[in-house]
């Protein structure tokens, strides 16, 4: 279960991890927010004292007043200007027109600002996700790194544009108190005690906006986990008639969040009320003892209950604030541990571009990988892969062919023993580079949702026509392409859900093809195509052993045909290596074909 943590502690910590995030991405664009939240309280402190005069000169107390401008110069080290009521008009509505300026330059700089930061956050996280080791990046969800992505991002906004609407509300607040404290320091006094008093005794709400936001981080994500797996497993779902266990998960999730919300929104709007009713009491108060206790003017008295009356809905500002900040800063929380964990985990860059030299074999000596204590990998493998030649692996289901394709793409790093490239140790300062000379066939194709000729620009966007033409070609999937209406500008669907499994492989194929590897990693790359096609992909790698070394994993002993060298993994270990085993195995072949003659 979560930990709640309490509302003093983010207001402490985690408020300065929401400035430290303000400076970060935007510490010009907050300068100048702060400078016209500033400005715009003092213009609007200056038109509330403006009131006292204005109200002596229409009660006809005084047909001017005296205005004194420090002047060194002068004689009496001042000036002293007559104010009648028409100029004391018209610098009430001076004051009004700049607060008004001021307010609309604030709101358009507190959007740029708020869209540079969560643009920035987005960006920034999304960089450390890509540049994060492939070991810790396959450990997350998939939904989760994409509800970070999207929904915790946005929330960083409501965060960020909460904190500055506090700022606001306090500079408004210490504006007030300063003009207030020109009429009456005493009644200021009492005023700003009851605030804070008021504030103290709402903790309890803000305690139940800290769970509620913790609760809320929590059941979205798993919302979204529901949907992205039914979303991306429909065809399946589906099969089964498991449409509904999905709607049932998702319906309870919504009842809890909805639950949660609503017991949050009563103690919310309890507070709120309360808030009211206090200040109103408050006011009450306030004015009995300025009349009966402190025998203030009249105007006095009608300017410090304007200022009681912009100040108190600031105090609900406070609180409202305070209660979207905590509700949804552990969303920032989340996408700052995240961030702060792939960068934890990111993978070295390579110091020099282009892929790493290969001509002579890939070795495997002694190397050994465990995904976890009880789980599947690899342990003390040794194989080598022959550059110009096809090098097949076999095995069971978790006998560790996929493990032995990722430490060969570079994709993890072994716990223990090597991998060499002509004798190179493949490590943390040139596995990237190696990455630039391999090309890999997953099972399970990965398209966009694009033309198929931006789906194989993927592997090599300066790719002529021709290249193109050739790896489609090689895949045996150049006629596939000429039948299509749109030919090679076809549209795929998601995740080319408009081709047939077969077609999405060959597509893959050229696509790896048109990378032009040093090394091609085929992991059951042929396993939805036909006899037909089958046939022509294994002619296409035959042709390509000559230019590349061809690591196979596979279940069709056809493809066994065209492998120079098998090697039979089980439980993670090799258990056989053979080059004669083809050459037996194609020799029975011939002899039954010869036979059934």
């Amino acid at each position: 279960m979560t930990k709640v943590r309490e509302p003093r502690k983010l207001l402490g910590s985690d408020l300065a991890m929401v400035s430290r995030l303000l400076l970060s991405h935007g510490r010009r664009r907050i300068g100048w927010t702060m400078l016209l939240l500033i400005a715009s309280a003092v213009a609007e402190g200056a038109s509330l004292l403006l009131l006292a005069p204005l109200l002596h000169l229409a009660q006809g107390q005084a047909q001017f007043l005296p205005l004194s401008i420090p002047f060194p110069w002068a004689a009496n080290g001042a000036l002293t200007l007559r104010i009648g009521l028409s100029e004391a008009l018209a610098c009430l509505c001076a004051m009004v027109v700049t607060q008004s300026l001021l307010g609309r330059a604030r709101s358009v700089v507190m959007s740029s600002l708020l869209g540079a930061v969560v643009n920035n956050v987005r960006l920034s996280l999304f960089d450390a996700i890509s540049r994060t080791r492939w070991s810790y990046v396959s450990r997350q969800r998939t939904a989760d790194l994409a509800h970070l992505m999207t929904a915790d991002v946005d929330r960083i906004q409501s965060v960020t544009f909460s904190f500055l609407m506090l700022l606001q509300s306090l500079l408004a607040i210490v504006i007030y108190t300063a003009v207030s404290s020109l009429i009456s320091p005493a009644m200021t006094l009492f005023a700003a005690v009851c605030g804070a008093a008021i504030l103290l005794l709402m903790q309890p709400v803000r305690r139940l906006a800290t769970t509620y936001g913790s609760r809320l981080t929590e059941r979205r994500r798993q919302q979204h986990r529901i949907v992205s797996e039914f979303l991306s497993g429909m065809k399946v779902a589906k099969s089964f008639n498991a449409e509904k266990s999905y709607v049932a998960e998702l319906s309870g999730e919504l009842s809890s969040s909805q639950r949660d919300l609503t017991r949050f929104v009563r103690a919310s709007a309890t507070g709120t009320a309360l808030l009211q009713v206090g200040n109103v009491v408050i006011l009450a108060v306030f004015v009995f003892g300025a009349v009966k206790w402190f025998a203030l003017p009249m105007t006095e008295l009608v300017v410090l209950i304007l200022v009681y009356m912009r100040v108190s809905p600031r105090f609900t500002a406070i609180q409202a604030s305070m209660h979207e900040l905590l509700v949804n800063a552990p969303a920032l929380r989340a996408v700052e541990q995240m961030r702060a964990d792939c960068l934890q985990n990111v993978e070295e860059a390579p110091a020099a571009s282009g892929g790493l030299a290969f001509e002579d074999a890939i070795t495997l000596d002694m190397v050994t990988y465990r995904y976890g204590s009880d789980q599947g990998g690899v342990s003390d493998v040794s194989l080598t892969a022959p550059a110009r030649s096809v090098t097949a692996l076999v095995g069971g289901s978790g006998a560790g062919k996929s493990t032995v394709a990722d430490l060969v793409m570079g994709l993890i790093a072994p716990e223990a023993g090597r991998i060499l490239i002509d004798g190179v140790a493949l490590d943390d300062g040139n596995r990237r580079r190696w990455r630039d000379s391999v090309a890999y066939v997953p099972q399970d194709t990965f398209l966009l949702n694009d033309t198929i000729e931006a789906n194989l620009r993927i592997a090599r966007p300066q790719a002529t026509q021709a290249d193109l033409a050739d790896a489609l070609r090689a895949a045996g999937a150049e006629g596939l392409v000429d039948k299509l209406p749109e030919g090679i500008l076809t549209v795929v669907g998601e995740r080319g859900g408009r081709m047939s499994g077969g077609e999405r492989q060959r597509i893959a194929l050229a696509r790896a093809i048109l990378r032009k590897p040093r090394v091609l990693i085929l992991d059951e790359a042929t396993s939805s195509l036909d006899a037909e096609n089958r046939a022509l992909i294994m002619q296409s790698i035959r042709g390509l052993r000559d230019g590349m070394a061809v690591l196979l994993i596979t279940h069709d002993p056809a493809m066994l045909e065209i492998a120079d060298s098998i090697v039979t993994l089980e439980g993670g270990a090799v258990v056989e290596t053979s080059q004669a085993r083809l050459r037996i195995a194609e020799r029975s072949r011939r002899n039954a074909r010869t036979g059934s003659a």
